[in-house]
């Protein structure tokens, strides 16, 4: 059994990322987009400065990995099954996942189901009907369908003996169920690293720009994960950045297209000072570079964005690209600790405190990241760590 380990640097220097806790926004909500402002009144200060320039430098550093929970022997769920619900199968960063989660499960020898849907809530419920008629060992909510909007179908899930298991919603400082928020009926979650990556962004913003960007904030309503983002964002402008003006617009799921984003090409039109855009998901970079092209903003705007997709790395390695920064997520490193996770509970164990981490890549450092899936870029000690906590032989 080969297990492929990533590209990029095998050894690189490691630092932990700082820890940021903040809690779940309100609930999930649907509607049109919206519009806030925070006008900068003063002066970054050198003190400022320094701090986002040394945080950019720590950012950029590869995560170290701990184990989450004690040792587990995979081989006992040879022939099991996994039902997995993402939140759309239009977000690269889902394609991605899924396709490391099919390699991984495919060499244990564990059967892995995805269901195929475009975003909406209508289709979630019709996944989890699905996933509960196939009597799954496992349903996993990937990144992640509400649960909050799947209470009925939750529950049926409970009383057919099916644990289910949510990622990407809850940040790294909260607790499993039931003690969380939001996750009622779960089994089980997998935390990101939302309000650290938000941090990360708004420093990239405020080292590059000397503490004077005009920043238009790009989000997506009802995305919980999204919403810790721009919070912990949105607070380091504040508190780090009196010199940099930011506006945040927000948009529905279905307002998102391959093409221009309206609210994005009106925002650039209105005011011709804003010099950065700050996606909240890769899933909005094609947009939001189509936007700028619409409104003829293509040469002196810049791109920072979050997730580490590889149509998105790729704009960040080109150095005629306006992206300068990504977020990243590791691809595969959510792919293990979301099926770690699963693999807890099938065999009758507690859920571990999971978390997957983030790195800031800029275009210092993207090759590490290993051209062209760019999928590496967080060493192979992740890797090494499950095989031998799943005892499974390299």
């Amino acid at each position: 059994m080969h297990w492929n380990k990533p590209a990029g640097m095998s050894r690189p220097r490691r630092r932990a990322l700082g820890a940021i806790s903040i809690a779940m926004a309100g609930a999930l909500s649907l509607g049109a987009c919206g519009v806030g402002a925070t006008n900068g009144g003063g002066a970054t200060s050198e003190a400022q400065l320094s701090a986002a320039a040394a945080n950019v430098e720590s950012y950029g550093q590869v995560p170290e990995w701990t184990a989450p929970g004690p040792a587990l022997d995979v081989s006992q769920l040879r022939g099991k099954r996994i039902f997995v619900i993402p939140i759309t199968s239009g977000s690269a960063f889902e394609v991605q996942v899924e396709e490391a989660e099919k390699e991984i499960a495919s060499k244990l020898g564990i059967d892995i189901t995805f269901y195929t849907n475009q975003g909406t809530v209508a289709e979630w419920v019709q996944g989890m009907n699905a996933a509960i008629a196939a009597k799954p060992d496992l349903i996993f909510l990937e990144s992640a369908p509400d649960p909050r909007q799947l209470q009925p179908q939750l529950k049926a899930a409970g009383e057919a003996g099916i644990p289910v298991v949510a990622s990407h919603i809850w940040d790294k400082g909260d607790p499993n169920p039931p003690a969380c928020t939001g996750c009622e009926g779960l089994d089980a979650i997998v935390r990101g690293p939302f309000a650290d990556s938000g941090r990360m962004m708004a420093d990239a913003v405020i080292n590059d720009s000397k503490g004077k960007a005009n920043v238009l904030m790009v989000g997506i309503q009802g995305i919980n994960s999204g919403d810790i983002v721009n919070k912990a964002q949105s607070e380091e402008y504040e508190q780090n950045c009196p010199g940099c003006r930011v506006k945040e617009i927000t948009l529905t799921l279905d307002q998102i297209s391959g093409g221009a984003l309206q609210a994005v090409t009106s925002a650039l039109t209105s005011d011709p000072t804003i010099d950065y855009i700050v996606p909240t998901f890769d899933i909005l970079v094609t947009g939001v570079v189509a936007s700028m092209n619409t409104a003829n903003r293509s040469e002196g705007t810049k791109v920072v964005s979050f997730g580490g997709t590889s149509d998105v790395m790729a704009l960040l390695a080109d150095p005629k690209s306006p992206v300068i920064a990504d977020v990243a997520e590791p691809i595969r490193w959510s792919a293990y600790a979301n099926l770690d996770q699963a693999f807890r509970l099938m065999l009758g164990m507690a859920p571990a405190l999971e978390t997957t981490p983030a790195r800031l890549f800029d275009k210092s450092n993207v090759s590490e990241a290993g051209a062209p899936a760019y999928t590496g870029g967080f060493g192979d000690a992740y890797v090494d760590g499950y095989l031998e906590l799943w005892s499974v032989n390299g």
